[in-house]
């Protein structure tokens, strides 16, 4: 019986860590402030920081100039991004869209519609009904965002770097 509940235990402790670290967008073993203002800048249509895994390189626009990229190298040509995945020295032949340089980290969509965050008083806010996790709100009396979790408003508002 000890067994089964260390080996429980045990299970249940790498879940629960790796849930908990669903939303680390730096990668910090940490869900903090940070992860949750970036979060809400992507849904608000704000640009964000953008966080890469430890080993991959930012390296900006691709430039066919001579310049050397490295495995990992990670560049942007064209509204999409990407890996490079054998060294090289760029010229007009190495283009990002070359398949035996460079893999697609991420690929231009077709552009959607914006998205506006709906603005409203407390009140309004308050008489909202059939609320689901999650639902955000610009709150026009506080002018702070507002998020709805677990039957209360949360506010976020901005961010003092005193």
């Amino acid at each position: 019986m000890k067994k089964i509940f260390f080996f429980l235990s045990i299970v249940i402790f790498i879940f629960a860590n790796q849930l908990s670290m669903a939303n680390d967008v730096n990668f910090d073993k940490k869900v903090g402030l940070d992860d949750a203002v970036t979060a809400l800048q992507v849904a608000s249509g704000i640009k964000a920081k953008i966080y890469l895994p430890p080993n991959f390189n930012w390296r900006n626009e691709w430039d066919n100039n001579g310049v050397d990229y490295n495995v990992n190298d990670v560049v942007a040509f064209n509204g999409s991004s990407y890996i490079c995945i054998l060294a090289h020295t760029s010229n007009e032949n190495c283009m990002p869209t070359n398949q035996a340089l460079w893999d697609i980290l991420s690929q231009k969509g077709d552009k959607g519609d914006n998205y506006d965050i709906p603005k409203l008083s407390t009140t309004e806010r308050d008489n909202l009904s059939n609320l689901v996790f999650g639902t955000l709100i610009f709150n026009n009396d506080t002018n702070c965002l507002n998020i709805y979790r677990s039957d209360k408003w949360f506010q976020l508002c901005g961010i003092d770097e005193t």
